[in-house]
C-alpha cells in the first residue's frame, strides 16, 4: 500500500513540477516564438468565426504568403456554409495566382467544430456544448493528424507538403467563443509535453474601447494578444 502511495506522490510531484516549469516559461515569454529559419514553411491553423469575424480574419490571412504558411488548417463551426465557401474561394484564388507564377499555394484542410452557443440558443445547453467542443479541440491538440495521402472533399493536397501536427506551428484566433475550448485544450498539451502551436488572439476591429468576453477569458493564456488600441505598455498588446 505504501508503495502505491509513494508512486502516486511521485507522479503528483512530477506533474506539479512540469506545470510550474511550463507556466514559468510562458510568463517569461520563452514559448512565444516560432523557431523557423527565414523562408522555412510555417504550418498554421485558423479559428474562423462567422459574419464579420470571419471577414476580418480572411482579410488578414489573405495578406500572408501561402507558399510559406502551409499547411493551413481552417477551423469552422459545423453548419457554417457561408464561411466554408469564403475559405474555399480564397484558397482557390491563391492556388490560381500561384499557378500563374509557377509556384503553388501549399496544402490546406477544413475541420468542423461544435459551436458553443448558436444564434438565439439559450444558456442551458452551454455546458454540454462546451464539453463536446473541448473534446473535439483536445483531439486536435494531442492526437496525430490523418494521413494526407488520402484526399477528401475537405482537403487539398500538394505533393511538396508533408503531414503536419493538426494545429501546426501557430494558431490564429479573433473572437468566437470556441477559442476558449481551443486554448484550454492546447494548455493540456503544453502541460503534458506534447508539441503545440503558439497562440495568437486578435481582437475584432470593432473592439476599439474594450475587450470582448472571449478575449478576457483567453488573454492570460495566449502567447500574443493583439488589440486595436494601446491598452497598456506590456509587449503582449499590439496597436494596429
Amino acid at each position: 500500500m505504501n508503495k502505491y502511495i509513494s508512486i502516486a506522490a511521485a507522479a503528483v510531484l512530477f506533474l506539479l513540477g512540469k506545470c510550474l516549469i511550463t507556466i514559468n516559461q510562458f510568463r517569461s515569454g520563452a514559448s512565444a516564438k516560432v523557431n523557423k529559419k527565414p523562408g522555412e514553411k510555417v504550418s498554421i491553423s485558423v479559428m474562423m468565426g462567422s459574419g464579420g469575424h470571419s471577414a476580418e480574419l480572411l482579410k488578414m490571412i489573405d495578406a500572408l504568403m501561402f507558399k510559406v504558411y502551409t499547411p493551413r488548417l481552417w477551423l469552422i463551426h459545423s453548419g457554417d456554409t457561408l464561411t466554408t465557401n469564403r475559405v474555399v474561394e480564397l484558397e482557390n484564388f491563391k492556388q490560381t495566382a500561384a499557378t500563374l507564377d509557377w509556384t503553388d499555394s501549399g496544402y490546406y484542410a477544413i475541420k468542423y467544430l461544435h459551436r458553443l452557443r448558436g444564434v438565439g440558443e439559450g444558456y442551458s445547453k452551454l455546458p454540454g456544448n462546451l464539453f463536446v467542443s473541448f473534446i473535439q479541440c483536445l483531439s486536435l491538440s494531442i492526437l496525430p493528424p490523418p494521413d494526407i495521402s488520402n484526399p477528401s472533399s475537405t482537403r487539398s493536397n500538394s505533393i511538396t507538403d508533408a503531414p503536419s501536427p493538426h494545429l501546426g506551428d501557430m494558431l490564429i484566433m479573433n473572437g468566437p467563443s470556441t477559442c476558449v475550448s481551443l486554448v484550454a485544450a492546447i494548455w493540456v498539451a503544453k502541460l503534458v509535453g506534447i508539441p503545440h502551436p503558439k497562440m495568437i488572439y486578435i481582437e475584432s476591429f470593432t473592439r476599439v474601447d474594450g475587450i470582448s468576453t472571449t478575449g478576457k477569458l483567453v488573454k492570460p493564456f495566449v502567447d500574443t494578444f493583439i488589440t486595436q488600441w494601446k491598452e497598456d505598455d506590456s509587449v503582449e498588446n499590439w496597436l494596429i
